[in-house]
């Protein structure tokens, strides 16, 4: 079970009242309501989860920089993750392809200090998730700080 966006490239107003063009930015508040027995992410990371009466937990994220709406990212699985060791790179995938995944996350810790080196922007983020998915219609959605990819 997977839920997971793609709102490029103007789907968010679909999801939320917003003004949903790449020109109109703004900070972002998130709060995912879902079953305990799995995990959600977003562009920042978790701030907060709460479990509540009905048996579901609330997660709420950090609040975003400005953005643009279709930016704005999330899922909901039960996959299992492997981090480094600040936990800032993390990638996601079935406890079956997990194994699989050590190699990506290689090219990942590796890659992208090598980026911030060549291009001289650093990554503005705190941290970026990478969920390895079969179910989706594309082979990839980058959004900022969650990328979700085939």
């Amino acid at each position: 079970w997977i839920v997971a966006t793609n709102f490029l490239p103007t789907h968010a107003r679909k999801a939320f009242p917003c003004w949903d063009e790449p020109a109109f930015k703004a900070r972002f508040d998130l709060s995912l309501k879902h079953f305990p027995n799995y995990t959600a992410a977003s562009n920042m990371p978790i701030q907060r989860q709460v479990e509540i009466v009905d048996g579901k937990v609330w997660t709420t994220f950090q609040k975003t920089p400005n953005m643009p709406p279709y930016l704005i990212a999330f899922i909901v699985t039960d996959f299992n993750c492997i981090s480094n060791t600040n936990k800032s790179l993390n990638i996601c995938a079935r406890r079956k392809v997990l194994p699989d995944m050590k190699f990506v996350q290689g090219v990942q810790d590796t890659v992208l200090p090598h980026l911030i080196m060549y291009t001289g922007i650093s990554y503005a983020l705190p941290k970026l998730d990478s969920y390895a998915i079969s179910e989706t219609s594309t082979d990839a959605v980058d959004n900022w700080g969650l990328a979700i990819y085939r």
